[in-house]
């Protein structure tokens, strides 16, 4: 496509999403037929280059009967026009009607949701999964996770792509445009959406904080305010990125991993900051695949203190003791040890 044909909403995306990282590769591309996967769907069918394979994921909650069908039948008319394959899924335990709608938890939701997308992307060779996230949704998330207490990989919100799978990148080429730049796209080019009743629910805790916290933030506290927690969102994935790349440097040059078990002085992990030395043991949960699911802010920070505090148990010799998902923390001699009790 010639540069000067680019619509500023195509533009934007190649801007985030450069050609080269996508050309010759098989793209999924996640559409529900609402408002924002379906302009990313006309977007990247047009900047598609040659070699790029496009194919279209649509998944079926069923949460609205008929309309939920329609929604389907609508991304599968889209792939029609397009010329491009067209994948679904349905959720086969509701028993849902148009007059008596079954919400299930958001939570519940995303997880089929992404169990298809991944499953579907293996069948088809996929390096990438394109999801519709945008701004507004990146704003959501950050008050969503700040209410629950979040540490700054939380606060630092959505990030524009992420690993699923050895073979598999999810990447959110909207992430740095807004609703109203995809309303803006749609419009101008005359195209169709479709409507989900459900998002005016306020049985979803996402629906509330869109609805009802964001327009009263905006209302009464600061009339950016949504663009402001976004650049928030933003500095903070900055300096999170910072810190991650330090925790990696940390463990190459510190931490010997051996039989399921790390290992680093005490005194290597006193010398650097809390919050860098907390991202530490993160990434050793992960490069181990221990379960983090338990670890709250809260542990994190008692597994720190107990690290660096330079007190001998009853031996005289050492002291350990065991956190959420059966890991062992030891510290003996000035040495930490950190093991599955698998391990032991």
């Amino acid at each position: 496509m010639l540069e000067e044909n680019l619509h500023r909403f195509e533009a934007a995306i190649l801007q985030a999403w450069p050609l080269p990282k996508w050309t010759g590769l098989t793209v999924l591309v996640a559409c529900s037929g609402g408002a924002d996967s379906t302009a990313l769907l006309i977007a990247l069918s047009r900047l598609a280059p040659t070699g790029t394979t496009l194919k279209v994921a649509h998944f079926n909650h069923r949460l609205r009967g008929v309309q939920s069908d329609a929604d389907e039948q609508f991304v599968r008319e889209l792939c029609v026009e397009f010329d491009l394959q067209f994948l679904v899924g349905r959720e086969n335990s509701t028993t849902n009607t148009n007059s008596r709608q079954i919400p299930r938890d958001e939570a519940t939701l995303r997880n089929d949701r992404y169990k298809f997308l991944k499953e579907s992307a293996l069948s088809i060779g996929a390096r990438y999964i394109a999801t519709a996230h945008q701004a507004d949704d990146q704003v959501e998330t950050v008050i969503h996770r700040w209410c629950r207490g979040a540490g700054l990989a939380g606060l630092s919100g959505i990030r524009f792509s992420r690993p699923i799978d050895e073979e598999i990148i999810v990447v959110r080429p909207l992430l740095r445009l807004w609703r109203s730049d995809v309303l803006a796209y749609l419009g101008d080019r005359e195209q169709e959406f479709r409507n989900d009743t459900s998002n005016s629910s306020i049985d979803y805790t996402r629906n509330r904080i869109r609805n009802t916290i964001i327009p009263i933030l905006e209302n009464s506290v600061h009339s950016h305010a949504a663009r402001n927690i976004n650049q928030s969102a933003q500095q903070l994935a900055e300096i999170l990125h910072w810190i991650t790349e330090e925790a990696s440097n940390f463990i190459r040059r510190e931490v010997k991993f051996q039989n399921r078990t790390a290992e680093f002085s005490q005194q290597s992990i006193r010398e650097i900051a809390r919050p860098l030395a907390i991202e530490v043991l993160r990434s050793i949960w992960a490069t181990q695949k221990w379960a983090e699911r338990d670890m709250s802010s809260t542990k994190w920070n008692e597994l720190y203190a107990f690290l660096i505090t330079d007190v001998s148990g009853a031996s005289g010799r050492g002291r350990q003791t065991s956190f959420p998902g059966n890991i062992i923390a030891a510290v003996n001699e000035g040495v930490v040890c950190l093991k599955s009790s698998d391990a032991i």
